[in-house]
């Protein structure tokens, strides 16, 4: 709980969603359950060159892409509970994050998700 309150405060990335998001683009370029060798072996290309353009776009010193509003809002709300920390009960710190998940209510809606999935 103290290493996720440190990263709270010091607001740096709070899980392991770059893997997930890593772990997706390979799901999105393959578009199949159980692709070949040749087939994956081409996907991690494709992926691996888009990364390596993305890179190359941030080493010219272009901007990363901006955050989504709605997550931007519900990391700063979050952050507001979290450094009142000391003034409240446990129960209405947890309280007060959970009213910053928003739980998809179909499988079509996952997308949408937790609030602050982008940024936890």
């Amino acid at each position: 709980m103290g290493n996720v309150y440190d990263r709270v405060i010091q607001n740096t990335d709070r899980t392991n969603n770059h893997v997930e998001a890593a772990h997706r683009l390979v799901q999105v370029e393959l578009q199949m359950d159980h692709p070949t060798i040749w087939n994956h072996i081409d996907g991690l290309r494709h992926v691996q060159k888009g990364c390596d353009d993305f890179h190359e776009h941030l080493v010219a010193g272009n901007p990363p892409p901006r955050i989504l509003s709605r997550y931007r809002l519900c990391a700063e709300r979050i952050l507001r509970v979290v450094q009142r920390y000391a003034n409240y009960s446990m129960v209405d710190v947890l309280r007060g994050i959970a009213h910053n998940f928003q739980m998809p209510s179909s499988t079509s809606d996952v997308s949408a998700g937790l609030c602050v999935i982008v940024n936890i």
